[in-house]
């Protein structure tokens, strides 16, 4: 444990000295990947693949808050459907600027998840994303990574129906084509079951996390991942939808390890040195129970006692 809290400690202090360079430059390579992301999952060609765009896109969202990020990540997605369908991309931008003012109306700085759930996705650790943000953020995150899911499992069936966008007609056939699109897309039942775990995961480490107990961050952790993937197992088993036990598994135990370095460096707290004090004024006393954080020379010195 002790060389985890050090390396925490090395990067908490490198962070600290350089953070005018460091969150620019986290903010571009962060868009970079969702930028190609986007393009690759779509299999889009043109300004949306191009290098360059990509680049300079990812330059400019370094200067801007991370908000900007799901901004431009929105346009490159729907500069990849224009390359299916005109007609398409129309709709995909009325669904953007409702998930938009969704989004706004509740917590515009978290919109950032709307994007970090589909790459986490396609990185296959998609349960990181809901315990870091009950933790972190709590409820209200819920509707940020719900709208990211579904964001996912849109990309995911434009690109699986692009042959079937581009297909030429008239205005009644496109009408009734559209229409049994987007009602198989709101009636696919592995994007309901992501859904719900996400929710009840968040909301299950919320509720543990705000609990007055030891370890209630660890605990709430573990649970929320317990969750996440319970309700995904028990979903698709019941949808009958594929799930491959090996891949879970694995995704399962990657997630566990970057959320016991997610905890350990943004809620870790030293539990035996915890204190309790006492103290009042003229209407109140006042019971205080202060748990100092976890760091490495602490630590050290109370192992070696």
């Amino acid at each position: 444990m002790t060389p985890l809290l050090q390396y925490r400690d090395t990067l908490e202090n490198i962070y600290r000295k350089y953070d005018y360079w460091l969150i620019p430059l986290c903010k571009a390579i962060v868009s970079l990947i969702i930028f190609f992301m986007v393009g690759s999952h779509l299999g889009s060609a043109g300004l949306v693949r191009n290098p360059l765009v990509l680049l300079a896109a990812a330059l400019l969202c370094s200067f801007l808050p991370w908000t900007g990020i799901t901004v431009f990540a929105a346009m490159f997605m729907l500069g990849g459907l224009y390359k299916i369908s005109l007609e398409f991309t129309a709709v995909t931008l009325v669904i953007f600027l409702i998930a938009a003012l969704l989004q706004t109306t509740f917590q515009a700085k978290h919109a950032i998840l709307i994007v970090l759930v589909p790459l986490a996705f396609i990185l296959h650790i998609p349960y990181v994303i809901p315990v870091a943000a009950g933790l972190s953020l709590g409820f209200i995150s819920i509707i940020p990574t719900t709208i990211g899911v579904m964001m996912y499992y849109y990309l995911t069936y434009a690109a699986a129906n692009a042959s079937t966008l581009t297909k030429a007609g008239d205005m009644t056939e496109m009408a009734a084509q559209y229409a049994d699109i987007f009602l198989s897309f709101f009636n696919n039942h592995a994007m309901i079951v992501a859904a719900l775990a996400f929710i009840l995961a968040i909301l299950v480490v919320y509720v543990i996390s705000s609990l007055q107990i030891n370890y209630a961050w660890e605990i709430a952790a573990s649970a929320g991942l317990i969750t996440a993937f319970a309700v995904e197992l028990a979903g698709f088993q019941y949808i009958k939808a594929a799930f491959h036990p090996v891949n879970a598994l694995g995704s399962l135990l990657i997630s566990a390890f970057i959320l016991v370095l997610y905890v350990l460096t943004f809620h870790g707290a030293d539990y035996q040195r915890t204190e309790r004090v006492k103290f009042e004024d003229d209407d109140y006393f006042y019971y205080v129970k202060a748990v100092p954080k976890l760091k490495a020379s602490e630590h050290d010195t109370g192992t070696k006692s």
